[in-house]
């Protein structure tokens, strides 16, 4: 399978420094960031509305504490991702 990783604004997205540490051990979890992650543990992210066509894809997660809470249900292009990505019978 393939993921890409999206973003409203995409580019570079930190990730949580306290489940980086908490992680640094798990040989899975290493091999994420060794794989993905620059040396300041960002991952670099397509931008939400640069992905066309949401139900080419099975399954949408969203990550994360303060932006789901917070940033996600507001915005359209995320919603709107997810809509057609559930309507289409995937998963979100």
């Amino acid at each position: 399978y393939e993921m890409v990783f999206v973003s409203p604004k995409g580019g570079l997205v930190d990730c949580d420094e306290g489940s980086v540490k908490t992680y640094a051990k798990d040989p899975e979890c290493q091999r994420f960031a060794k794989e993905k992650l620059n040396d300041k543990y960002q991952l670099d992210t397509v931008k939400i509305t640069d992905v066309k066509d949401a139900v080419k894809y099975d399954v949408i997660v969203y990550v994360g504490g303060h932006g789901t809470m917070w940033d996600f249900p507001d915005d359209k292009e995320l919603n709107k991702a997810g809509a057609q990505l559930y309507e289409a019978g995937g998963i979100v």
